[in-house]
């Protein structure tokens, strides 16, 4: 389904504090484009001093050589000024970024060699490179139009009517750790107006990377991969899915941020933080978040990604209106959902679904095991991985389908699917240990409790997410013996809209960790300022989920960011893939992390509960780690959940099934 390459996750990244190949953008004979008057003959001018050698020195010349001249391109050859038909100018501004994206795709399995720009904002050499092939594109067709690149600054005719804004790799700490998604973006202005743009976004990750490509021109509509495209059409913040990014200048703005990212998190139902500003503004041009906003972006941030969703009939969210007219406290009707009942825990000729995913003809492995006594590892993955491919099925089947959405809580999401999901688990489960404990998220418990084996089912982690097609969500199953996690696999979706696909994560006790069938391990960095980190917030707001904001605010602050994707099992899995280092959340259950734990720990990850105690997968808070940084992380972390429990918050198990013998 989508491209896959070949993929090492231990990318070794090679640090240097000073730059190579490049000027830096902050030059002294820099200068920045300015909106004149409409009276104005011209869309732009220079400020202070303009000196033509020195501004050639920050297009990267000296990398020019490294791209190939017999590259066949569109040749337009527009004058600069004047208005060029859309279809010519897009045809060069889509060229240009798929140019950019071909060298980053060639990249994504490379080791990275980054730099600094500032504190923390990193540059590798495929920002520099994909920059260059872009500009190589865009020079070819319109020598003497004035182009603003992220790391080439200004060049070009300043008198030109277009303005070229090229993000030659948004999202670079993404890219950094392999972490989806990042984009190429490509935007030009005719006097100052947004007039085409092109998006080349990354999605997928390691094992199956791919690509999705928005296109706009100024009234002729926006299309993603050549379908037209349009926002959701939610008109509640509390049935919304938001967005919002933090940028590297920890001001007064910064922190407001912190503050609007808490208030949104209460009221809708949930604010991601993808770290990639174009990606996140295209997101709601496609209808997978309702909206967006951030302080201290750049033009080349923005210049693409502002056309996508800003087409005729495009109503913008102003949030700060929305935040004052949504009731804060205010119940949300159900009233216009409706899901049909489903008895999980009934006996197998009971479940009401339909032939094709209650088929008592499909073939699964037949085990056969007792209740009781250990059961071979590579018997036992067989079925766990069986039972959650099975589930899979059901959700790749429903990802393109409407979805029937009901409420199990305030704030939490159920949907047909997660329903139908968890019955096509439980038939496989049942097939080869009928008399086996389950525990399922949506059917609670059934079997018998006095067996040695606990299965513990999240038939759709992220709900949410899949609610609104926002990658991503997984399949996770988990199976216990004697309270310790003995195999597990996660099947996580990624993608999204026109290229979803699949990675699937397996783990047995000793055996080691795979994703894809490829054997994986966490990153080894060591610093938690070069660390990527990962958070969740749950469904109830108490003392644990205010706690959580300020441990965000305070690692976002000193690491390379807090990134907040919205499913448990997979963030977790993300840190054993080595494309993130920790991850920490209260408020989980054991259907959230009894497959992740096992992963991660075999993997080579280290995991215990937020106050460094010994986790069990009844705990209550879990953080875990590549464990190189674990240490650094617990000395944040253990004092805010102890201060926690000294107010008596309650951090007991969660939930033991009774009679359920354990060794813990």
């Amino acid at each position: 389904m989508g491209r896959s390459l070949v993929f090492s996750t231990n990318i070794p990244l090679r640090f240097s504090q000073t730059p190579r190949s490049i000027s830096p953008r902050f030059h002294p004979n820099q200068y920045q484009p300015h909106k004149l008057s409409p009276k104005s003959s011209t869309g732009y001018r220079k400020v202070g001093t303009f000196n033509t050698n020195s501004k050639r020195k920050l297009c990267t010349r000296a990398l020019i050589s490294e791209v190939s001249n017999q590259r066949q391109y569109p040749k337009v050859a527009a004058k600069s000024t004047g208005p060029i038909p859309p279809s010519q100018l897009i045809e060069v501004v889509e060229t240009a970024a798929k140019t950019g994206a071909e060298v980053v795709m060639d990249a994504v399995n490379k080791p990275r060699n980054i730099t600094y720009k500032g504190l923390t904002d990193l540059v590798t050499d495929t920002d520099k490179m994909s920059e260059v092939a872009i500009l190589e594109v865009v020079k070819k067709n319109f020598g003497d139009h004035l182009i603003l690149g992220e790391e080439g600054g200004i060049i070009g005719d300043t008198s030109s009517d277009y303005l070229w804004c090229i993000d030659p790799l948004d999202g670079t700490t993404n890219f950094a750790h392999c972490y989806p998604s990042f984009a190429v973006s490509v935007g030009v202005l005719f006097q100052g107006n947004p007039a085409a743009a092109a998006v080349v976004e990354f999605v997928g990750g390691p094992m199956c990377w791919n690509t999705r490509t928005f296109t706009a021109t100024a009234g002729g509509g926006a299309f993603c991969n050549g379908q037209k495209i349009h926002p959701s059409k939610t008109d509640k913040v509390e049935q919304s899915l938001l967005v919002t990014g933090f940028g590297y200048d920890h001001d007064d703005a910064w922190i407001t941020n912190i503050e609007l990212f808490k208030e949104f998190t209460d009221i809708s139902r949930g604010v991601r933080r993808l770290g990639a500003a174009a990606v996140d503004m295209c997101h709601v041009a496609l209808g997978v978040a309702e909206a967006y906003w951030e302080y201290r972006l750049k033009p080349w941030d923005m210049a693409a990604g502002v056309l996508c969703p800003y087409q005729p009939g495009f109503s913008t969210l102003i949030l700060s209106l929305y935040a004052a007219s949504a009731p804060s406290n205010s119940a949300i009707s159900t009233a216009f959902f409706r899901v049909k009942a489903l008895d999980l825990c009934a006996g197998t000729g009971a479940n009401p679904v339909d032939g094709d995913q209650a088929s008592n003809q499909r073939k699964y492995p037949k085990v056969s095991a007792k209740s009781t006594g250990s059961i071979p590892p590579s018997e036992l993955i067989e079925v766990v991985e069986a039972a959650a491919r099975a589930g899979a099925e059901v959700v790749m089947d429903a990802v393109n389908k409407p979805r029937n959405v009901a409420y199990k809580g305030l704030a939490d999401l159920v949907t047909d699917t997660d329903k139908m999901s968890e019955i096509a688990i439980l038939e496989v489960i049942k097939k080869n240990f009928a008399d086996h404990l389950i525990l399922g998220e949506e059917g609670g418990i059934a079997g018998d409790t006095s067996s040695d084996y606990l299965w513990c089912v999240d038939p759709l982690d992220g709900t949410t997410n899949f609610a609104h097609c926002y990658p991503s969500f997984a399949v996770s199953v988990g199976v216990l013996f004697q309270g310790n996690p003995a195999a597990a696999t996660v099947v996580e979706f990624v993608g999204g809209p026109m290229c979803w696909n699949t990675r699937t994560y397996t783990a047995t006790a000793g055996g080691g960790a795979f994703c894809n069938g490829q054997k994986i391990h966490p990153s080894k960095t060591d610093k938690v300022e070069q660390s990527l980190l990962v958070t969740g917030f749950g469904c109830e707001h108490d003392d644990a989920w205010n706690t959580n904001f300020e441990l965000f605010k305070e690692f976002t602050s000193i690491s390379r960011g807090v990134r907040r994707l919205g499913g448990a099992a997979v963030d977790m899995c993300h840190v054993a893939l080595g494309v993130t280092e920790g991850y920490w959340e209260y408020r989980l259950k054991p259907w959230d992390i009894a497959a992740a734990v096992l992963i991660i720990e075999e993997a080579g990850g280290v995991v215990t509960r937020m106050d460094g105690g010994k986790l069990c997968v009844f705990d209550k808070s879990v953080l875990v780690s590549n464990g190189a940084i674990h240490a650094k992380l617990l000395e944040r972390i253990a004092p805010a959940t102890e201060k926690l429990k000294s107010k008596g918050i309650d951090f007991s198990l969660w939930y033991k099934p009774e009679n359920y013998v354990t060794d813990l």
